[in-house]
């Protein structure tokens, strides 16, 4: 997804690589920078492109993650019915 330039960085990310990586659109991206919401994704404005730190993304995509936690089956709308049928 990204390059190494020859000074060792890694080249930024468009919005599309980045939404690519994060599983998020673009549109998403851009609301999330308008609202000033996730403050910690670090993105830059040069010019009149947006560009996001590779190494930056992926270390908040990790910071963000969610640890699993159990479900039961009467949590699960869809499995509602299995439940019932239990009784």
């Amino acid at each position: 997804m990204s390059t190494t330039t020859d000074d060792g960085y890694a080249s930024w990310w468009t919005p599309q690589q980045t939404a690519d990586y994060l599983g998020r659109s673009v549109k998403t991206l851009a609301k999330w920078r308008s609202l000033q919401t996730h403050l910690d994704l670090p993105w830059v404005k040069y010019g009149h492109n947006v560009l996001y730190d590779p190494d930056g993304v992926r270390r908040w995509f990790h910071r963000h993650l969610k640890p699993r936690t159990g479900t039961h089956l009467e949590d699960c709308t869809r499995n509602q019915h299995l439940v019932r049928s239990r009784s």
